[in-house]
């Protein structure tokens, strides 16, 4: 007997978590995400598989439910599958050659703020008058 990998009810037994790219008119290499029933999650971004799945975990999706991606909601077939969890996890790295990396959330401050001059504006007006 083999131990069950993910919580109750087994991933495989829930319906995959799918969502539906279009590109982007006007933006090549962009695309549009959304779910089956329209609702948008992304409207334009490069890699809407990963993005799509840090969205749906924020939502509150299970980390280990199955995720697929498709270009046309009709097709039988998925473009891209994996654990929900694993594709929220990376990012694609383009400065050398092509590749997933871990991905690491933006700063909120990438630019560390610019300093005041060592002026005490209450005491000192503009133009160093008294």
């Amino acid at each position: 007997m083999t131990a069950q990998k993910f919580d109750e009810p087994a991933a495989a037994e829930r319906p995959p978590l799918v969502i539906i790219i279009s590109p982007v008119t006007g933006r090549p290499g962009r695309y549009q995400a959304r779910l089956p029933d329209a609702e948008v999650l992304c409207e334009s971004t490069r890699t809407p598989f990963l993005d799509g799945a840090r969205i749906l975990i924020e939502r509150g999706a299970d980390p280990n439910s199955t995720f697929e991606m498709k270009r046309d909601a009709a097709a039988p077939h998925y473009d891209l599958r994996a654990r929900l969890g694993v594709a929220a996890s990376l990012t694609v790295d383009e400065s050398r050659k092509t590749a997933f990396r871990k991905w690491k959330p933006f700063s909120p401050t990438p630019v560390a703020p610019g300093i005041a001059p060592n002026r005490d504006p209450v005491s000192e007006p503009p133009g160093g008058e008294r």
